[in-house]
């Protein structure tokens, strides 16, 4: 009896210990754990690392340009002092600082330097009393006002539980940023951004170690780690003891902070403490930026997403309904990352160029597909359910900057580090060409097809956008409005391949099939659409074209983006056949041989004179065809008519844009020095194409789109001059890779 009523004792103690955590902490009831993952931590707790196994390996953090918290754990109370300089063999500068006991074996020490040069390599030790750290070395982050130095930052999260991956993904890093840049890896990265869920409890301070800091010990001495705080860490004073954001600009504390690398701006939110105070901190921060001619580029980062699509459980309205459409309204709003599913994924906001990116991939267990309740959400165009980490290269001499994500797979089909993703981002280009809204065949008891004219731009495509309303010139609640975007990764073939699944696979974008029954028989309606590229960037609305539903019998019909000019002559066209064509035959240049099955060949004329085009399009029982006589004319290089005539001029330059070489047209009114450079858009000279004296008449010369070294140019806009004695004139050209 005894020992029956000692066990129900000792059953009530555990009970009012837990209520009383629960009560104690407001967030522990968010946890999200997933099966295993309380056994793997107590796994990891007693046989990974100890106190004694990271004691002296430094952790760096909270740099700025002339500063950087150096950290490490000891056995001992005694000194935080760092030893650092310029070279190796004269650390002749002595920075100290202050001490936390977490216990009698595990201490944790801060010394915060200052006064270093930004963009410069030092070498430091880490002492405490007779202890002392390797010799190791770091780089300051380039000054706000750097606008020629490129950086980099390395991107993941969710690491908390599972040591032995999140060990896997920081070695993959280590390996891949050498291959990549070179072995002196503080050189090539400034920093890396973790988006939180470091440990599996932040108020369990045994989780610490064997989750966080052994797993990154071979990357947390040579550059500085930041976090955006995870519900894993409940707010807790470990979390808080160990980091050092009280510098940076915040009115959270340390709980939300921002800091600038360069013209970028870092701004990490809390998800933990949601309110309008945040937010209202968030658009201050924006506008402030937007206005602030030094900043190109912010970067967000927080825990929870507005969508997930792995994981919809862990959705957060919040970040949806407030944070997203807040930094959408500001044009330097570059990227929002997050974690708290455990996957990859990318995508774009409808409105502004704010990408989302889901990056929860660190080393905790998996959300797999199919494991939870998923959902195909219109704004995520990419998702995997791997182990991952992305790098980001930012070179402001050009205001761009790329993503390069790599992947590890997953238990059921590791992959190699190798990349599975990748974006860009050039803030000169320009965008799409606005384009034509060309035709809307159909019938009432078919799908009525909106034919668009092609997408034009220096990179290729990425989404479409149509709208069509009954009430013309008015789209504030269109009756379709459709976005749909070149690809949509979502879920995989499962095993034994898991090959992930494009389901727009084939996609066209420049054409939107509305359904039967959406548009009524005799009535009139209005339509416009527009262009995405993969830059971000939207086109201008095409103008409004306004049809009337009807029962047209089947017909072809085509047109062309355009009819006229030099050759040789690149002609996309576009079928507008009504009905519902089974097949294409195109008769391009008149010679009755078909030249093409395709629904919308690309054809290119290389000798001058005119035309014909015929098109014969099969249908489920008859065939019909359309001709147009004369209607591609190539214009001949210009005449010369007699030298006294014919006056200095630039002529023309085609093709233009331009894939791989552009013919440069020009003729001089008499003898005399001639030099035609190419130009970037900021006046500096590309490379010289002609620098010699040339007779009257017509001349060409060829660019086949390399600078002066032979190296190939990025794609982009530029300029030819010609320059003749007190002539010159001026063409722009677009060269496309």
């Amino acid at each position: 009896m005894n020992l029956q009523l000692n066990t129900l004792f000792f059953i009530l103690v555990l009970w009012s210990f837990g209520i009383n955590q629960e009560t104690k902490n407001p967030y522990l009831d968010r946890l999200d754990n997933k099966p295993g993952d309380l056994l793997l931590t107590k796994t990891a707790a007693t046989t990974a690392a100890s106190p004694e196994d990271v004691e002296m390996i430094p952790y760096l953090q909270s740099p700025t340009p002339t500063s950087l918290y150096i950290n490490w754990h000891s056995a001992t109370d005694e000194e935080s002092k760092v030893i650092f300089g310029t070279s190796q063999t004269a650390l002749e500068n002595t920075a100290t600082g202050t001490v936390h006991k977490f216990h009698s074996r595990q201490w944790w020490h801060s010394v915060k330097l200052t006064n270093l040069t930004p963009n410069t390599q030092y070498y430091y030790q880490c002492i405490s009393g007779s202890k002392q750290s390797d010799i190791h070395e770091f780089k300051t982050i380039v000054a706000n006002t750097d606008v020629q130095t490129k950086f980099r930052f390395i991107l993941y999260g969710d690491n908390r539980t599972n040591y032995t991956n999140h060990k896997k993904v920081v070695k993959a890093m280590k390996e891949k940023v050498a291959e990549l840049y070179g072995d002196d890896l503080h050189n090539h990265i400034s920093l890396v951004m973790n988006v939180g869920d470091i440990v599996n409890r932040g108020d369990e301070l045994e989780d610490f170690i064997p989750e966080y800091f052994d797993p990154i010990a071979p990357l947390s001495a040579k550059f500085p780690f930041m976090i955006a705080a995870g519900n894993h860490e409940v707010e807790a004073d470990n979390y808080y003891h160990y980091i050092n954001y009280e510098d940076y600009e915040s009115e959270g504390g340390e709980k939300f902070y921002s800091f600038r690398v360069g013209p970028a701006l870092f701004v990490s939110l809390n998800t933990n403490i949601m309110g309008d105070a945040q937010v209202v901190w968030l658009d201050n921060i924006m506008s402030a930026a937007e206005e602030n001619d030094e900043i190109y580029w912010v970067f967000c980062f927080l825990h929870e997403p507005g969508h997930s699509e792995v994981w919809k459980v862990g959705n957060n309205k919040w970040v949806q309904d407030e944070i997203i459409p807040t930094l959408a309204e500001y044009t330097k709003a570059e990227l929002l990352a997050y974690g708290h599913s455990h996957n990859y994924e990318r995508g774009a906001w409808f409105k502004g160029n704010l990408r989302l990116m889901l990056s929860g991939g660190g080393g905790s267990n998996l959300d797999r597909w199919n494991s939870s309740a998923n959902e195909d959400y219109l704004e995520i165009q990419r998702s995997h359910d791997y182990y991952t980490y992305s790098i980001f290269e930012l070179d402001p001499a050009t205001r761009s900057y790329t993503c390069l994500s790599y992947g590890l797979g997953h238990p059921d089909k590791w992959l190699e580090n190798v990349e599975i993703d990748r974006f860009h981002r050039f803030l000169d280009d320009l965008p799409p060409s606005k384009p034509q809204a060309l035709a809307a065949p159909g019938k009432k008891d078919d799908a009525v097809t909106l034919t668009a004219s092609p997408f034009f731009s220096k990179t290729s495509i990425m989404s479409s956008q149509f709208q069509l309303t009954s009430s013309a010139g008015d789209y504030s609640n269109p009756i379709v409005d459709t976005h749909r975007d070149w690809e949509n990764v979502y879920d995989d073939t499962d095993g034994p391949n898991y090959t992930p699944i494009d389901k727009n696979k084939g996609i066209d974008l420049t054409r939107l099939e509305v359904r039967d029954g959406v548009l009524d028989n005799g009535n009139a309606y209005s339509w416009r659409m527009r262009y995405r590229d993969q830059n971000m960037q939207w086109s201008h609305w095409s103008e409004e074209q306004t049809f009337t539903v009807s029962n047209p019998i089947d017909a072809a019909g085509f047109a062309a983006d355009t009819t006229t000019g030099p050759g040789p002559f690149t002609v996309h066209f576009t079928d507008l056949s009504s009905g519902i064509p089974t097949g294409w035959q195109w008769d391009l240049d008149g010679d009755g041989v078909i030249d093409s099955d395709k629904r919308d060949p690309v054809w290119t004329y290389e000798q001058h004179g005119s035309y014909n085009v015929s098109l014969t399009v099969n249908y489920s029982n008859s065939q019909k065809n359309e001709s147009k006589t004369g209607f591609i004319t190539v214009i001949p290089p210009a005449a010369v008519t007699s030298a006294g005539n014919l006056p200095n001029q630039l002529t023309q330059i085609y093709p233009n844009p331009c894939k791989n070489q552009a013919t440069i047209q020009y003729q001089l009114k008499s003898e005399s020095r001639v030099k035609l450079d190419v130009m970037d858009m900021h006046g500096k000279r590309v490379t010289r194409l002609i620098n010699k004296v040339l007779p009257s008449g017509p001349h060409q010369a060829l660019w086949s789109g390399t600078d002066n070294q032979g190296i190939k140019v990025k794609s982009g806009q530029y300029f030819i001059r010609m320059t003749s004695g007190d002539f010159k004139s001026v063409r722009k050209i677009i060269f496309l890779h």
